[in-house]
């Protein structure tokens, strides 16, 4: 007898096409299609019609499919009476990306088909603030914002905004006031606030919240207040002078004063 190997040749199962879309719909309703993804928030789903499904030729059996994009894959079994879903999720990384699914049969032979996506970069809104006593000591406590935030250029329109300014303040440990609102201007990615004044009482530590939110998501910036610390302190008790927390002097009470 003599033993031969056989190849099956020319039987990748027929594949046509599937559809894909962004179904985080906060994100597909503010960039105008659910086709266009946005970097950390969109979620990808892959979905293979009942009418698009795949057919295995030459005696094999349909298997499953595999779907993958950058870092992401994921596969689904195939089905002969029902739409086909394979969820990829979130991409981390922006850019344009071959999304990729192959059919597969029993003998694993497959048909890939490749779709370009486009990701959108995004990142939360940055911010830069602060918060000072005047003179580092008196109530009055000015607070200053400004940053940038991710434009999301779609046909060579912008579909990002910035939609708020906001700070809240509390005693450390302590409750929480209401926000209060900036009134902000925003150009290009940059955005900046006009200046806050509250009055915090100089004998307590404050907490300051800082929150930008742009249509998409929001960021908060957390800094302390200092208890109210004078330039030019005099220690009756101990009887020392202090500029700026630095022991100066010790001096001690006389009477009178002699030659």
């Amino acid at each position: 007898y003599k033993t031969k190997t056989m190849t099956i040749v020319n039987c990748n199962p027929t594949f046509n096409d599937y559809i894909y879309q962004d179904t985080n719909t906060t994100v597909s309703n503010i960039v105008g299609t659910n086709q266009i993804l946005v970097k950390g928030l969109s979620n990808l789903k892959v979905t293979i019609p009942v009418a698009n499904k795949m057919s295995a030729i030459k005696g094999a059996s349909p298997s499953k499919y595999i779907a993958s994009i950058d870092t992401l894959n994921n596969s689904g079994d195939y089905s002969s009476s029902s739409d086909v879903d394979i969820v990829l999720g979130t991409l981390q990384n922006a850019g344009t990306f071959n999304l990729t699914v192959g059919a597969y049969d029993t003998r694993n032979n497959h048909t890939d088909i490749t779709k370009e996506i486009q990701v959108l970069d995004y990142s939360l809104p940055v911010l830069y603030a602060t918060a000072t006593r005047t003179n580092n000591f008196e109530n009055e406590t000015t607070l200053t914002l400004n940053g940038t935030f991710s434009n999301l250029l779609v046909n060579n329109v912008n579909k990002n905004a910035i939609t708020s300014c906001q700070y809240r303040y509390r005693e450390v440990d302590g409750t929480w006031s209401n926000y209060s609102n900036f009134t902000f201007t925003s150009s290009g990615n940059n955005y900046s606030c006009t200046n806050k004044i509250e009055n915090l009482d100089n004998t307590k530590a404050y907490e300051i919240e800082f929150k930008v939110s742009d249509k998409l998501s929001y960021k908060t910036l957390n800094l302390i207040v200092d208890v109210g610390k004078s330039i030019f302190f005099i220690d009756k008790k101990n009887r020392l002078l202090f500029y700026n927390d630095v022991e100066m002097l010790q001096y001690d009470v006389v009477e009178e004063w002699s030659d």
